[in-house]
């Protein structure tokens, strides 16, 4: 080979390796990942979702510093943790493989143990306040066949509550209604196209249960009556406005529906793949599209009484975690373990702050100023910008 080959050759392979470098340091496209100043880190972390008060962060499915296979059979199990300073409060052992949904009313804590019973826990203490044992001796009306045999239990999948109605979705395509209180059983319905294989959480709204499945169905709260249903197919979501709920479908549109009718008021075509991943602030929404798993996301900002696009940002992660906003900024995390701030005033002001040592992220939420996030094998938090 010539002298003027070999130097060319050799200013590929340089190039080549330089920009192999450079992605592998910076997953985000974002000119140098900041180091994140830390505020504190707890000794767990989590496998599913974060939710929070001013004062205390519920996380759920916590793991063992020391675990780094997110397959491993690992026990579920609530925490609490101290906002202010990342101590461990109190855990809560025995929570639910089939329902990730954790609610905060008041000062309880509401979740669904593995035993299928709606549990209600003080907040401050985690002290077991009651169970509702509302499928005790009840079998599924159409059984899940699995390795070991024919299971006809009944799993909880969401469930929403009201002042004095607990409404609960289970796998088999049926949703209950029970006092809250007593946990006597008010009334029952099974969804059209019955068995979806996984029933999505009710949503309740101005004495409506909005409930997701092969399409979007209302039901009076107090009797179980239909009031309405609406032919979108599958639908996501759930964004509440004024008299709307705001639903999507994965390949992209997006429809404002009147409670009062449920007919559609206003449709948007995103032309995107649309994530369950979304949250809500003020007059505006936030949704993400994996436009490609294996390249990026797209982030959009949307008004919640028309739709309208007001601007999104590509973001070079496979996926997002978890979003919720505080101080007129909108925070992500990946799945990376990368967290992402972006300004809700114009989508601009991009940042990226590279954390490290998070090999599963799961959820994101704010308290006492803090954002507070974080997955495998540890929770962490950082003051909000």
């Amino acid at each position: 080979m010539r002298a003027g080959s070999w130097l060319i050759l050799a200013v590929i392979v340089t190039a080549c390796l330089y920009v192999a470098g450079c992605k592998g340091n910076n997953a985000s496209g974002i000119e140098g990942l900041e180091p994140l100043d830390v505020e504190w880190k707890t000794s767990v972390g989590t496998l599913g979702g974060i939710i929070s008060t001013e004062e205390f962060i519920i996380a759920r499915i916590p793991v063992p510093s020391d675990v780094t296979d997110v397959t491993q059979d690992v026990k579920r199990t609530l925490n609490c943790v101290d906002s202010t300073d990342g101590n461990i409060i109190w855990a809560f052992a025995g929570v639910s493989n089939n329902c990730d949904d954790i609610q905060i009313h008041g000062d309880e804590v509401i979740v669904v143990d593995e035993d299928n019973r709606i549990t209600f826990l003080d907040l401050p203490s985690g002290r077991v306040i009651r169970q509702l044992d509302i499928f005790k001796g009840k079998k599924a009306s159409v059984p899940m066949v699995t390795d070991t045999g024919v299971d006809y239990s009944i799993n909880v999948t969401g469930f929403a509550i009201s002042d004095s109605i607990l409404v609960v979705a289970i796998e088999d395509g049926g949703v209950s209604a029970f006092d809250k209180a007593s946990g006597k059983q008010v009334w029952s319905v099974e969804l059209p196209f019955g068995n979806l294989g996984f029933t999505p959480s009710p949503l309740i709204k101005d004495g409506l249960v909005i409930q997701r499945g092969h399409n979007l169905y209302a039901y009076n709260l107090e009797d179980g009556e239909p009031v309405w249903s609406n032919d979108v197919i599958s639908p996501r979501g759930g964004v509440f406005f004024e008299d709307s709920v705001i639903v999507w479908q994965r390949n992209g549109l997006v429809q404002g529906i009147d409670l009062n009718s449920g007919e559609t008021i206003w449709s948007r075509e995103l032309r995107s793949t649309l994530e369950d991943i979304f949250t809500v602030s003020g007059d505006k929404f936030y949704v993400f599209s994996t436009v490609d798993r294996k390249k990026d996301v797209l982030v959009y900002q949307l008004r919640v009484d028309n739709g309208e696009v007001v601007w999104q940002k590509n973001v070079d992660e496979r996926f997002v975690s978890g979003a919720v906003t505080h101080n007129e900024a909108l925070y992500f995390i990946a799945n990376s373990g990368n967290v992402y701030a972006i300004s809700c005033l114009d989508g601009k002001e991009l940042r990226g702050f590279e954390v490290g040592n998070i090999t599963f992220a799961a959820g994101i939420t704010q308290s006492a100023g803090k954002i507070c996030t974080g997955g495998n094998p540890f929770l962490f938090a950082f003051k909000a910008i």
